[in-house]
């Protein structure tokens, strides 16, 4: 299988003409990772690190779920399938997926969108492009998750 090429980030370079002011020539640099697909492909920021240290290894397990197993828009539903999939990955009991589900909240990692239906919450990890993230937390921070 021939792997996805992602774009993590472009620098981009101006040379200035110091008597005109003028711009003679840009340059950009992309930074590229390989993935195997373009769904596999997560951003986490490093701001979740602090957040990583205070979970327990279910709720670590139930956000890594949550992370892989979101769409692109950070959407994630943990419906009775999900759970019977989690519990036979990592043996996580229904109540100890509430109560890890519960956590998660708390932290401000996921927030609750509806019934069963979450979004992992895109300052701490983002599976898309970097516009689409930055329209989803100006979204995210206005309407869904203001506190966060």
């Amino acid at each position: 299988m021939k792997p996805y090429i992602k774009t993590v980030y472009s620098e981009v370079t101006q040379t200035v003409d110091l008597e005109s002011g003028e711009v003679v020539d840009v340059q950009i640099k992309d930074t590229k990772v390989p993935v195997n697909t373009k769904e596999e492909f997560v951003q986490l920021y490093t701001s979740v690190e602090s957040k990583l240290k205070s979970l327990s290894l279910s709720e670590e397990r139930l956000w890594t779920y949550c992370i892989l197993h979101c769409d692109n828009k950070n959407i994630i539903r943990i419906l009775a399938y999900d759970k019977q999939l989690i519990f036979d990955k990592w043996g996580l009991a229904q109540s100890t997926i509430a109560n890890a589900t519960n956590k998660l909240i708390e932290a401000n990692l996921i927030f609750r969108i509806g019934r069963g239906t979450y979004r992992v919450n895109p300052i701490y990890a983002w599976k898309g492009s970097s516009t689409d993230r930055r329209t989803m937390l100006t979204y995210v921070l206005t309407i869904e998750c203001p506190n966060c």
